[in-house]
């Protein structure tokens, strides 16, 4: 008899794997969690720290996967029915707000019905994971578990717009860096409005660097690396550039040389170390070498932010 390492009868089944470093949702998590100034050195708050760098990278990363396979779940339209006479109850009257809402539901119902196996197995994965994710943010308490409503909701607008190129990369700023560092702010103390205006500029500076990764890993699986878009290769770096030079201007206006010259060091760095790749023409390089810098600048601006230095 043929013995396998599987345990037989499982009803669910997770797997994990390492994903290649860069900015991301876990520096959003721990920016934010450095933003709130919160004592992360102490247990039980360290055990927080570990448990959001799972849920921002390993839970909220399926998510924001699945999110964009997103199959149409739209009732069909409602045949059209006789018209029949008005009812008494007020909240049936034909039109009214509470029988509109009755009838959506009833088709909704109807639909879910008859929902092939695929959509079945989307629905549920969603509805596990996200029930999972309000679980841990209501742990954190509720400005956390707000975050995590926020969350949700983004999830659905990007099933909604992932067609549209303007709204996606809008979508990835505030899914891929901005949530998870509302998540680690909120973890520990209601989300300032100095800590929300920075995680929206690192997340442009990320959503430009994903789209510079992305156009890259195509043409390396394509084969076609001397093919690559060289204007859209340089509008990405242009972009995720001006972002961290707003995070530097952010801090010079809020009385802070010292950290406006580390930034600056960092950004200077990062254009010099462009500069040499795309002269190199090292096209493949230039994702990988470039985002330590932002992210060192990024952990920075959270320390700092929190009072750590």
């Amino acid at each position: 008899m043929k013995q396998t390492e599987e345990l037989p009868g499982r009803w669910l089944e997770l797997r994990l794997y390492a994903a290649r470093a860069g900015l991301g949702p876990a520096l959003g998590w721990l920016g934010g969690a450095f933003a709130s100034g919160g004592p992360l050195a102490f247990w039980p708050h360290t055990g927080h720290l570990l448990l959001g760098l799972f849920v921002c990278s390993a839970l909220w990363g399926r998510l924001w996967t699945i999110s964009a396979w997103m199959p149409n779940l739209r009732p069909p339209a409602p045949r059209p029915q006789r018209a029949k006479p008005a009812p008494k109850l007020p909240y049936t009257v034909p039109g009214s707000l509470s029988a509109q809402w009755s009838q959506w539901l009833g088709r909704l119902w109807r639909d879910l019905q008859t929902m092939g196996g695929e959509q079945r197995r989307w629905l549920v994965e969603t509805a596990l994971l996200a029930a999972l994710l309000l679980l841990l943010a209501a742990l954190w308490g509720l400005p956390a578990l707000l975050a995590g409503l926020a969350g949700l909701a983004l999830l659905a607008l990007n099933g909604l717009l992932r067609e549209r190129p303007a709204a996606r990369f809008l979508l990835r700023a505030l899914g891929g860096l901005a949530w998870p560092w509302w998540l680690g702010h909120a973890a520990w103390k209601p989300l300032s409005l100095e800590s929300l205006l920075l995680s929206l500029l690192w997340g442009l500076a990320y959503a430009a660097w994903a789209d510079l990764h992305d156009e890259i890993t195509t043409a390396q699986q394509a084969g076609a690396v001397s093919g690559l878009n060289h204007p859209l290769l340089r509008r990405c770096l242009l972009q995720a550039d001006l972002a961290q030079g707003a995070v530097l201007t952010f801090f010079l206006l809020a009385g802070r040389p010292l950290v406006g010259a580390a930034l600056a060091f960092a950004l200077l760095a990062q254009g010099l170390l462009q500069a040499g790749l795309l002269r190199g023409r090292q096209w493949t390089a230039l994702a990988r070498r470039t985002w330590p810098f932002a992210a060192a600048g990024l952990i920075l601006g959270g320390m700092v932010l929190g009072g750590w230095l």
